[in-house]
């Protein structure tokens, strides 16, 4: 198997995050064969809490970097924002 690793983050607070549910929406703005990049927002009580832009890398179990399994790929290619 794969996982994605937060490489690197950068967020946008626009109000407090309190206790209880959060809403996360997530968009793929960009997919390589090792590092993808999303935008994120964070929703909380109906507003916009926060917003993010992330690096994702692809690694192994044990943290090598790796490739994304070409079936995982062509799965995330039909959410990837035009």
């Amino acid at each position: 198997g794969i996982h994605l690793v937060v490489a690197d983050i950068a967020t946008t607070f626009r109000r407090p995050v309190g206790p209880g549910m959060v809403e996360v929406h997530s968009e793929l703005l960009e997919l390589g064969r090792v590092q993808s990049r999303w935008y994120q927002e964070v929703h909380q009580d109906g507003e916009l809490a926060a917003f993010q832009h992330l690096r994702a890398a692809a690694t192994a179990p044990e943290g090598r970097p790796t490739r994304v399994p070409t079936e995982i790929v062509d799965l995330l290619t039909t959410v990837l924002r035009p």
